[in-house]
């Protein structure tokens, strides 16, 4: 098959999964961040169910609770014990999905904060994910949680001090709800794609526009890539 032909076929795939997630999400109450990291990861809605290191995860997190009634350090247990995560500094892609983070034991702060956001949904506790400049933090019962640095402790002050240079959009400090943080994923998946692969990333960010208009970063990106690649 003609090289062209494969890529045509790779884009139009790609273009109607996410299609397809956009309605799910808009149309679906029921789609779950659990659904998201199947997809993401082009698994099957029910992946999880094979992901041996996921059910390890869950019975961990709800013996944990049983016993010692401790929502947060059941969290943390989970997420830097069972699972053993640490932070992973390269920025790979690897980093930001689920499943793949669970195999590889390395994320971000966005691969933490989607299996923390997964549990929570599943077991019915309030998380809250916060966006700052090129990074999120968690939030449980007013405490702020880094998820880079083994679930630390920073107050709000600390983090403004932290990241002052910016970019500051007015959308910082506000919890993201389930499809602005799905369209942060698809952000920077588009990032990711935007200087090896121009056409991926134009698609994620079409996504993410579409999941989160108000953040400015996608607009930008895209123009670039629009303004900077040749014409064919």
């Amino acid at each position: 098959m003609p090289c062209n032909k494969k890529k045509f076929i790779f884009f139009l795939f790609i273009l109607l999964s996410l299609v397809a997630m956009l309605w799910m999400l808009f149309y679906g109450a029921s789609y779950t961040y659990q659904n998201a990291a199947c997809f993401y990861n082009q698994e099957s809605t029910n992946c999880l169910l094979e992901s041996k290191e996921w059910q390890e995860g869950r019975s961990v997190f709800y013996n944990e609770l049983q016993t010692n009634k401790d929502t947060l350090n059941a969290l943390i247990k989970v997420l830097y014990e069972t699972w053993n995560i640490d932070f992973d500094s390269s920025n790979a892609l690897s980093s930001l999905y689920p499943l793949e983070v669970l195999k590889t034991q390395k994320a971000g702060c966005m691969g933490f904060a989607w299996l923390s956001l997964m549990l929570a949904e599943e077991f019915g506790f309030s998380l809250e994910v916060v966006m700052l400049p090129a990074h999120v933090f968690l939030r449980y019962n007013g405490i702020n949680l880094e998820p880079n640095r083994k679930a630390h402790t920073y107050s709000d002050r600390e983090y403004q001090e932290k990241y002052k240079e910016g970019p500051w959009t007015g959308l910082e400090w506000k919890a993201l709800s389930k499809k602005e943080f799905l369209g942060l994923v698809a952000f920077n998946i588009g990032n990711h794609f935007m200087y090896s692969d121009s056409k991926q990333a134009l698609v994620w960010y079409k996504m993410a526009k579409s999941l989160f208009p108000a953040y400015p970063g996608i607009s930008i990106n895209r123009n670039w890539i629009l303004q900077n690649t040749p014409k064919e």
